[in-house]
């Protein structure tokens, strides 16, 4: 065991306070830190629009909207709402570097990529449904038109009648049946 003989000697605390160069070197990695913490703060925000879609799809009650009877711009709308939101999320990058962060966006897309294809398998459920029941009606309206114009008028009163049923028939022609 050796001895003291010069005393306890400068104590390493005061000598790396002391070092300038140590001091700028953890200076520039709280920097370096805080750069790639407020780029990643940054590039999540960028996520919002897909936070509120998200939100919106999965708060949706398709079942209520299969009940409901919807017209052509519902369905125009909605698939291009559902299959842009889709194309979106399949563009967002796997990978993203920012500075000493690495930004791996797998698992967000493996729960966005659902969302909208839900909403469009229920739409696209739906066009069969509401083609079959506007093509019914007006089958059924159709065969009723055609009876009501095959009836031969025996009064005056009937023929009257017939004519203005022609021209209303041929008033929603024109309409197209809506």
């Amino acid at each position: 065991v050796e001895e003291k003989t010069c005393g306890d000697g400068p104590g390493l605390e005061a000598m790396l306070e002391d070092d300038k160069h140590l001091l700028n070197i953890i200076l520039d990695i709280k920097q370096s830190l805080q750069f790639a913490f407020d780029s990643a703060s940054v590039y999540a925000r960028t996520f919002e629009s897909f936070r509120v879609f998200y939100r919106e799809n999965e708060s949706l009650d398709l079942d209520a909207l299969r009940d409901q009877d919807h017209g052509v711009a519902f369905f125009t709308e909605s698939l291009e709402k559902y299959h842009g939101q889709h194309k979106e999320t399949l563009a967002i990058k796997q990978k993203r570097h920012l500075g000493l962060l690495l930004v791996d966006t797998t698992l967000l897309k493996g729960k966005l990529i659902p969302s909208p294809l839900r909403c469009l398998k229920a739409i696209n459920d739906m066009l069969p449904l509401l083609a079959k029941r506007k093509i019914d009606a007006i089958i059924a309206e159709a065969q009723d038109a055609q009876f009501k114009l095959e009836f031969i008028p025996s009064a005056t009163t009937e023929f009257v009648n017939s004519l203005t049923f022609l021209e209303e028939i041929q008033e929603r022609v024109r309409d197209g049946f809506v």
